[in-house]
């Protein structure tokens, strides 16, 4: 064979090789930090003002986990009128799991977390107090 048919060979292979990865980018599936990640950008001055809220309460917001009992125990250090409990899971954003709060004094509410697959678990946690004052809380958890 001489150079020029080895130089062909040599593009040929090139292309299928470039082809393939392109088939194969168009294949993956592509997680989202959040389908409307833009609206929540808009509003990132309404997430820093709850953040700051969170910071400046008296008492944190405690968070127990057991892993006997499958179950993570949250205690708030105000009330809560009303709020959710989002558990993100940053790899895959079709397991996550939202769990509403109804209202309650200053206490303890436990969550069953059986459900929730082995992994890293970002606990988000909004809530609103009697004051309607909001909060947000997050929390990085890994279940094994």
């Amino acid at each position: 064979m001489n150079w020029g048919k080895w130089i062909t060979v040599v593009l040929i292979v090139f292309m299928l090789l470039i082809i393939s990865f392109v088939y194969r980018a168009f294949q993956s599936e592509v997680n989202l930090v959040s389908a409307d990640y833009y609206k929540q950008e808009l509003a990132y001055d309404e997430q820093y003002e709850k953040q700051m809220n969170t910071q400046q309460m008296k008492g944190k917001v405690g968070i127990e986990f057991n892993e006997e009992e499958h179950k993570i125990e949250f205690e708030f250090p105000t009330s809560v009128e009303k709020g959710v409990i989002h558990f993100y899971r940053p790899s895959d954003d079709r397991i996550d799991v939202k769990v509403p709060l109804g209202s309650f004094s200053t206490g303890r509410k436990q969550v069953d977390i059986s459900e929730l697959k082995r992994g890293i678990w970002k606990v988000k946690i909004e809530w609103l107090d009697s004051a309607k004052t909001p909060y947000f809380y997050e929390h990085h958890l890994y279940i094994q």
